[in-house]
């Protein structure tokens, strides 16, 4: 499938800022089974990992809160395939799309590098992930945010992108 690149414009960011799934303040709380979970954000993936998590994939690039922190050394120990992937802050490249759409074809544990920006891959593991994976992100100042992959949930996202589009 061809993708084009994608831009967030104005209209949808405040749309962004609601949670698009249940709100968690401690990952801990979260009841999944790690080989259906998607990890995307450092603090969040930092945290799945110390609480013993494995997910299927954590996407990450080296910020929190937009600030550079470099990557954990718990993130650097995740015993997974690593790729990296060029995205810029507020766009969704098409090669996020195809990189995700190979992890989602495999079995395999991957980490997933962001040269750029992270937070708009939850879109895209929202749209690729298999139904009933478990896509968990950061929402700050509340905690994280845990989004089962539904039929439902793929429109709402498939929607979004359109507007991106």
């Amino acid at each position: 499938m061809e993708y084009k690149i994608l831009r967030l414009p104005p209209s949808l960011r405040k749309g962004l800022k609601k949670p698009l799934g249940e709100v968690f303040c401690d990952i801990r709380d979260l009841r999944v089974e790690s080989d259906n979970l998607v990890c995307v954000g450092d603090r969040v993936s930092q945290d799945a990992l110390e609480a013993g998590f494995y997910p299927w994939l954590i996407v990450y690039d080296g910020r929190i809160k937009r600030k550079y922190v470099g990557v954990s050394s718990v993130i650097e120990q995740f015993k997974a395939k690593l790729l990296e992937v060029k995205n810029p802050a507020g766009l969704l490249t098409p090669e996020v799309f195809r990189v995700l759409g190979e992890v989602f074809d495999s079995d395999e544990k991957y980490k997933l590098y962001i040269d750029g920006e992270e937070d708009l891959v939850t879109l895209v593991a929202i749209k690729l992930a298999p139904l009933g994976s478990v896509v968990v992100y950061g929402q700050p100042g509340e905690g994280l945010v845990a989004v089962e992959v539904t039929e439902g949930m793929r429109v709402k996202v498939n929607n979004m992108m359109e507007r991106m589009g």
